[in-house]
């Protein structure tokens, strides 16, 4: 049984420098979940970090002024912005060591770890998160470590239980941001030409009247005097305050407990948030009352008995079977588009495969769509085709080539891919089955087809021989073996003379070897001839 990430939501904080600000560009970030390891959520709107699941964010700075480097920078604050905690704890932060992208990496493709950056931040609360990386960011801009950016990992021992919104959010423009404070802002530079007169502005309340002044004698008017010289650059102002913060967008809210029957109800009007907590199997579910675009998060736990199991509503794509560990909780998220709410993070692509019984012999070759073919190993139980289907479409697998001495037929081999893997089809195969055992002749020639070396097979049960021609390139005993029986081949060395009164004789070395019947057929024993003068 698997579980899927739940699903939350990062703010981005806006930080302001000291004595000169920059900022940098997140291009990357995913989190991968041990539980589905081949999975990528590259696409995922929250980033999950969880005992099982790290979280990893790169960031570009291709944007700064050139010159910028590790001494330029006294500061460097990660801000992330936490949606949801379901179980609060501690986070270590790390230096990634390797390449990786967002929209390949899985548990299995993960880059390995670095240096440790943070250790034991505390997360307890929604809101925003500062990461201090000065040290780290310095290090990338000198070149003295590579910037594979950073990842979020649960600190040992700990049962934190969060996500953070990522820049593919729907709802919120939260992205995680790393401003830079820099020591100085570089020489003053020259003078730009003037901009364009702005539009006036209103007219400001009237003043209070004042007294009115003894009228002066007339004046002559004096010449235009020149215009003075540009004055100094003033020194930059303190840094103002930090604005309020701006209106919380939609996300998951009102958590709902669900009372447990047989036949549960999901009511979406009693908040986005719903849990559920399994005392006994669920044979069936409904949601209820869900509008369109609303976001939906869903949590099942199992009591302390574990083990029991649960039917999703058939208008909610709940995504991988439910984990009946005693204790566990399992939650993910959803949207609702009028008529089904679609899990947030499910994949882009599901297997196909299934069982193998019977089979005992080499060759048998499956076909998936008339297309891609998988050979199977023999006496193999199960198969997985390594292409992905996306949901929606039809799957036909069928029998290219039948295994030696045997036939094997397809049940549940059709259908259409629906939200899950297909993993229900079987091959069932008939027959005693086997593994043939040969090999090829090297150095010899068609002007030896009237010759014959005598090759013997030994085995458990008997032996057989075989009049291989030095003209032959490859020769096939045909007792079939059973799997993991021993055997031997031998022959003597033999000499021909060579054709066309030519000096010499063509010589065929002997041939022992011996091994065992490993799923396969046997195609490795040589037969090596070459001339002598």
């Amino acid at each position: 049984m698997r579980a899927r990430n739940f699903l939350c939501q990062i703010l981005l904080l806006a930080v302001f420098c000291a004595l000169a600000r920059a900022q940098v560009v997140v291009t990357d970030d995913a989190n991968t979940l041990s539980l589905t390891p081949k999975t990528n959520y590259g696409g995922s709107i929250a980033l999950i970090v969880c005992p099982g699941s790290n979280t990893y964010i790169k960031f570009s700075f291709a944007n700064l002024p050139s010159g910028i480097n590790g001494s330029s920078i006294s500061g460097a604050n990660a801000v992330l912005y936490v949606d949801a905690v379901l179980t609060s704890g501690t986070m270590d932060v790390y230096a990634v060591s390797g390449p990786w992208s967002e929209g390949t990496i899985t548990y299995n493709k993960a880059p390995a770890l670095g240096n440790q950056i943070l250790s034991a931040v505390p997360v307890s609360k929604t809101g925003y998160l500062s990461l201090n990386l000065t040290s780290t960011v310095q290090a990338w801009l000198n070149g003295s470590l590579a910037n594979y950016g950073i990842a979020l990992v649960p600190s040992s021992g700990s049962s934190i239980s969060v996500s953070f919104d990522s820049k593919e959010n729907l709802f919120t423009s939260h992205t995680a941001q790393l401003p830079l404070v820099l020591v100085s802002a570089g020489p003053q530079g020259p003078q730009g030409p003037a901009g364009l007169q702005g539009p006036s502005g209103s007219t400001g309340s009237q003043g209070p009247q004042g007294a009115t002044g003894a009228t002066g004698p007339q004046g002559t008017t004096g010449p235009a005097g020149p215009v003075g010289p540009q004055g100094p650059q003033g020194s930059t102002g303190s840094t103002g305050a930090t604005g309020p913060a701006g209106p919380q967008g939609q996300g998951f809210s009102g958590l709902s407990t669900v009372a447990y029957s047989t036949t549960p109800v999901f009511d979406a009007s009693q908040g986005s948030s719903m849990k559920l907590t399994l005392t006994g199997d669920v044979t069936s579910s409904t949601l209820t009352n869900a509008t369109a675009g609303q976001p939906l998060f869903v949590i099942l736990c199992q009591d302390p008995a574990g083990g029991h199991l649960f039917v999703s509503p058939a208008n909610l794509k709940w995504n991988a079977d439910l984990v009946q560990t005693a204790n566990y909780c399992s939650a993910q998220g959803f949207i609702f588009d009028g008529t089904t709410a679609y899990n947030l993070a499910r994949p882009t692509g599901f297997s196909v495969g299934g069982s193998i019984t019977g089979l005992n012999g080499g060759g048998l070759t499956l076909q998936l769509n008339a297309g891609a073919t998988l050979s199977v190993a023999g006496a193999a139980t199960s198969f997985l085709f390594p292409s992905a289907l996306p949901s929606g479409q039809a799957y036909s697998v069928t029998i290219a080539a039948q295994p030696t001495a045997q036939t094997c037929t397809v049940s549940n081999g059709s259908g259409t891919i629906n939200e899950a893997d297909v993993l229900n089809i079987s091959i069932s195969c008939s027959g005693a089955g086997g593994f043939t055992v040969g090999g090829t002749v090297q150095g010899g020639g068609s002007q030896f087809s009237g010759d014959t070396i005598p090759v013997t097979l030994t085995y458990p049960s008997g032996t057989e021989t075989l009049n291989v021609s030095p003209a032959q390139t490859q020769f096939t005993f045909t007792t079939l073996l059973q799997n993991g029986q021993s055997y031997s081949v031998t022959s003597p060395q033999e000499g021909f003379p060579l054709s066309g009164g030519v000096p010499g004789a063509l010589i065929c070395s002997a041939i022992n070897v011996s091994g065992a019947i490993a799923s396969a057929n046997v195609t490795n024993i040589a037969l090596n001839c070459g001339a002598t003068p």
